[in-house]
């Protein structure tokens, strides 16, 4: 089950995104509340109208919507709802007369449009807006006193959307329209949102695409107005440098939040920090600033991994080093009423430890996978090394290294395939070599959505993987039946029950550790079962078995930094041939308990330390306890394969 680490590590990173996203990507205006506007903003003297004019759109009674609208516009000549719902009605209007062949109306209908729209995005300045809930950029909702149900936003955003396609599409004036393409873009970005919060992700991922491609078509369109403004000002749609750019900030401030939604961090700080340097004291900069604010929050809490540019793009750092000391209490797994063999006068033993890996990974967002959600790969290595005091025979320095690539085709799906190569000596003397491949499929369980539609929190993951390991021993053997090279198989699956929260299980501890509370108050009390089995074939005839084994586990987040953690591994082999060490040429049985259990010290936890936010150390003890049985005993009555072993340890381990 180690083999696929790094794809289960990449998967916390990208469920770690998702929960990131569900938290900032509420609707602009809407999300900008944590943020107040220089001015309060005065009630709507116009609330039940608007909301009339807003049920007559919906029910496509453009007549009396548009009677509202303008009656609002004629004493409130700023307001944004009415501007956008008008400029919806206006390119419908245009469309049907185009329709219709009589071109001077539509243009002129698409210019009252155009003129509307673009009003819209120059109402920055939240003191002129008449309802806090007009949203920013004239996506607008129902009042905020007014429930506004997830099927309205809905409906009102699709109808949008049709109407802008179709404008866009179909005429003319519409193909080169930056404005039609960017709220075409938006849009679809709403439409999005919408789909994710109700855990239609295909249709989601669908419809940010669609966003992607619109509102990289308005920017462009804008630098060719900015062009045809250099050399032909008096076009009604050149643009000077000062509006190109504002427009551009409003376009990057949608692109930041798809990619948010698309779950690239990376790619939407860049572009929300481009808004807030351009936008400080205005609505949009004040909802750039606020995600950006919640983004260095959460990944205080869920820090990325370390990244450094290179050519091939970012990449991602992750490494390890543990020491600690073991006392073994059967190093040699001396079997039960088994003389010890020479030169060795004990089989217990004082061992000193020392781990480390790295790994190096790549990883590509939604916008640069080719295909699917999300794309990783990378390689990485290991080294294992125990030094007995006494017992130098069973001294262990194991070596490995790994390439993998992990791959998200839909959300929360993940693919992973690991190849290792591992090199093992014993006592000094070259032992083992095997080369190891490891396919695995990961689901990710989730809760119903949160309140405001927020992504639900994660109810546990599945993982299924299969493992070919093809081990060549390199020790010396006397008789080819003791041959241990050939295929080692394997395929298993675990579930892991996410149930309770550390938060929710030591209310009173957390209320009263508030720093705490951010950083150990999200970890999960978690419940895993699963099953393993294995077929192993080798050339001599001694250790062919089919095996299975039962998995289960279960880890306590306490107070004080602690956890404990308990795993037991309980497991039945069936030998292929009799045994040529029992003296009735029986065909060897093994039932083998494993027990672990731990108790860990987080010292500094991800994201407490603010120069370097991914390190973490912490200090584990613990036992494992193995026993086995089995029915071989040889002409002495030794039970050579049957033993009891407990390892008692202490280790620190700093990773990054």
């Amino acid at each position: 089950m180690t083999t696929w680490i790094p794809a289960a590590s990449r998967a916390r990173r990208i469920a770690t995104c998702a929960c990131l996203s569900a938290l900032v990507l509420v609707p602009a205006g809407a999300g900008a509340q944590d943020v107040p506007p220089q001015q309060p903003a005065a009630p709507s003297v116009h609330l039940v109208e608007l909301n009339q004019g807003i049920k007559a759109f919906l029910d496509a009674d453009y007549a009396r919507a548009r009677e509202i609208f303008e009656r609002i516009l004629s004493e409130d000549a700023d307001n944004a709802v009415c501007l956008y719902y008008l400029g919806l009605i206006y390119l419908d209007d245009g469309l049907k007369l185009a329709a219709e062949d009589d071109r001077s109306a539509a243009r002129a209908r698409f210019d009252q449009a155009r003129a509307h729209l673009e009003r819209v995005t120059e109402l920055a300045d939240p003191t002129v807006t008449p309802i806090e809930a007009a949203l920013l950029l004239g996506i607008a909702q129902l009042a905020a006193d007014v429930p506004a149900e997830a099927g309205t936003v809905l409906e009102a955003t699709t109808r949008a959307r049709d109407t802008l396609q179709r404008y866009v599409e179909t005429v003319d004036a519409g193909k080169n329209d930056r404005y039609g393409y960017f709220y075409l873009g938006v849009a679809y970005y709403r439409l999005g949102d919408q789909y994710a919060k109700s855990g239609d992700y295909a249709r989601a991922g669908e419809q940010l695409e669609a966003a992607v491609k619109h509102l990289a078509t308005a920017l462009s369109l804008a630098r060719v107005d900015l062009e045809r403004g250099r050399t032909a000002p008096q076009d009604p749609r050149a643009l000077d440098q000062e509006r190109f750019e504002r427009f551009e900030r409003v376009v990057s401030y949608y692109q930041g939040l798809v990619d948010l939604q698309r779950r690239d961090n990376r790619a939407a700080r860049s572009k929300l920090q481009f808004v807030l340097a351009g936008e400080e004291k205005t609505r949009l900069g004040n909802n750039a600033g606020a995600i950006l604010k919640k983004l260095d929050e959460m990944e205080t809490e869920y820090p990325l991994p370390l990244s450094v540019p290179t050519p091939l793009g970012r990449l991602d750092v992750q490494g390890d080093i543990a020491i600690g000391g073991v006392y073994d209490t059967n190093v040699i797994l001396l079997g039960r009423d088994t003389a010890l063999p020479l030169n060795i006068g004990h089989k217990y033993d004082f061992g000193f430890g020392l781990q480390s890996g790295f790994s190096v990974s790549r990883y590509l967002s939604k916008t640069e996978a080719p295909v699917g959600e999300s794309l990783s790969f990378g390689i990485g290595g290991r080294t294992e090394h125990t030094w007995y005091s006494a017992i130098h025979e069973f001294d262990l320095n194991a070596y490995s290294g790994q390439a993998f690539v992990n791959w998200q085709p839909v959300p929360d799906v993940y693919l992973g395939l690991e190849y290792d190569y591992s090199y093992t000596m014993l006592g000094h003397d070259p032992f083992i070599s095997g080369n190891r491949l490891t396919p695995v499929v990961s689901r990710i369980w989730r809760k119903a959505p949160g309140a405001g539609g927020t992504m639900g929190e994660e109810a546990g993951r599945t993982d299924v993987w299969y493992n070919y390991d093809y081990r060549n021993y390199l020790e010396r053997i006397g008789d080819p039946r003791f041959n241990r090279d050939g295929k080692y198989q394997s395929v298993g699956v675990r579930h892991t029950f996410n149930l309770l929260k550390s938060a929710d299980l030591w209310p009173g501890y957390y209320a009263a550790h508030e720093q705490e509370r951010r950083y150990f108050g999200r970890r999960w009390l978690s419940l895993g079962l699963g099953y393993v089995f294995r077929d192993e074939r080798t050339r001599g005839s001694e250790f062919d078995l089919a095996g299975h084994s039962i998995l289960a586990g279960v880890e306590v987040p306490l107070p004080y930094r602690l956890s404990l953690e308990f795993e037991a591994v309980l497991t039945w082999e069936d030998y292929a041939a009799p045994s040529i060490f029992d003296y009735r040429r029986n065909e060897r049985s093994d039932f083998v308990q494993g027990y672990n259990v731990g108790l860990t010290h987080t010292f500094v936890a991800r994201g407490e330390n603010s120069t370097l936010p991914t390190l973490e150390v912490k200090l584990r003890g613990g036992v494992g306890l193995t026993f086995q049985n089995s029915n071989i005993w040889d002409r002495l009555s030794q039970d050579i394969y049957e033993y009891n072993r407990a390892i008692y340890g202490l280790q620190l381990k700093v990773s990054f």
